[in-house]
C-alpha cells in the first residue's frame, strides 16, 4: 500500500491534511485502490480558485505526496473553496463535481493521473449514510404513529 506524505509548507496546510487523510483512509479500506495509485506516476493540483489555496497530489510508486502548494504544468482540478471542500473531504466524488460543473478540470498529460486521483478521493456512499438516515428516520416515525392508534382505538359513533 502506498504511504500518503505531506511535504512541505504552504498556505493549504489545512488543505493537505484533509486530503492525506481521505486518501490514506480510502487506501486502507480497498486494496483495490492502493495497488491501482502504485501503478500511477503523475501529479494533479487541486485548486480552490476564490482562496487562492492549491495542493499538489504526486504520485510515486509506493509514495503518494501531498503538497501545499501548486506545481506548475500538471492536470489541474479547479473551482471555488466550498465545492472544493466537499471533494477533498470526501463528501463529493470529483468526477461526479466536474460533471455538474461544481468543479473544472484541466486535463494534461498523462490523462489517466487525475482519474486515479478522483478514484482515490471518492469516499463510498455509505460512508456518510444519507439514504439509511432517511430511511431510519421513516421507520422511526412509522411505529411511533402505529403506536399512537394502538393506544388511542377508533370509536363508532351508532346512530
Amino acid at each position: 500500500m502506498p504511504q500518503v506524505v505531506v511535504v512541505g509548507d504552504g498556505e493549504a496546510q489545512g488543505m493537505a491534511e484533509m486530503v492525506r487523510g481521505l486518501i490514506g483512509a480510502n487506501l486502507e479500506d480497498s486494496p483495490m485502490r492502493a495497488r491501482l495509485t502504485s501503478m500511477v506516476h503523475g501529479s494533479v493540483v487541486l485548486e480552490a480558485a476564490d482562496r487562492g489555496l492549491s495542493v499538489t497530489l504526486s504520485f510515486m510508486g509506493n509514495v503518494i505526496e501531498v503538497r501545499p502548494f501548486a506545481l506548475s504544468g500538471v492536470s489541474c482540478l479547479q473551482g471555488p473553496w466550498l465545492e472544493m471542500t466537499k471533494v477533498c473531504s470526501g463528501r463529493e466524488s470529483p468526477l461526479r463535481a466536474i460533471a455538474n460543473r461544481d468543479l473544472k478540470a484541466i486535463l494534461l498529460r498523462p490523462y489517466l493521473v487525475m482519474f486515479v486521483a478522483a478514484f482515490a478521493m471518492k469516499v463510498p456512499r455509505s460512508t456518510y449514510r444519507e439514504g439509511s438516515v432517511k430511511q431510519s428516520i421513516c421507520r422511526m416515525l412509522s411505529k411511533f404513529c402505529k403506536k399512537i392508534v394502538s393506544l388511542y382505538p377508533i370509536r363508532h359513533r351508532k346512530e
